[in-house]
């Protein structure tokens, strides 16, 4: 407002004329120092409501952010749990292999445990046989024996 008023005054000492002309003239360049003023006013209102939402923009950019350096994180541990999952499934595969091998060794085992049964039923048939057939010479010899007396 100040500067208004010293227009008016360097302006009534520039004409000292006609007071309508200068006044005229005077009201047209207050109404455009103050429609001037009156768009300033509105173009602040303007870019303080854009830089309003440009922040609301960047705080929500900067949500959307952590939110994408967390699903990141939540990748990255997916990625480290398959691969350990993996090398159990490895593990766990060589311990099957391992429960195969040793069934085939039990069943080997089973299946020598019957052979040697059944090699010590035949010693155990030719012991008796031979233990018969030692009895069998024994009675001869003893008859033999007793021919000769």
């Amino acid at each position: 407002m100040l500067v208004l008023v010293l227009v008016l005054v360097a302006f009534c000492a520039a004409h000292p004329g006609e007071p309508q002309s200068w006044l005229s003239t005077l009201f047209q360049l207050v109404e455009r120092i103050l429609g001037t003023e009156l768009a300033v006013k509105a173009t602040d209102v303007k870019v303080n409501s854009l830089t309003d939402a440009v922040s609301a923009n960047t705080q929500r950019f900067t949500d959307m952010h952590k939110k994408v350096l967390q699903v990141q994180t939540l990748t990255d541990a997916v990625s480290a749990n398959t691969q350990m999952i993996n090398a159990m499934n490895e593990k766990l595969l060589q311990v099957q292999t391992l429960e195969n091998a040793i069934s085939v060794c039990i069943n080997k085992t089973g299946a020598l445990e019957l052979e040697l049964s059944a090699s010590m039923y035949k010693v155990g048939s030719l012991e008796t046989a031979l233990i018969v057939a030692g009895e069998d010479n024994t009675s001869k010899k003893q008859e033999g024996l007793s021919v000769f007396q």
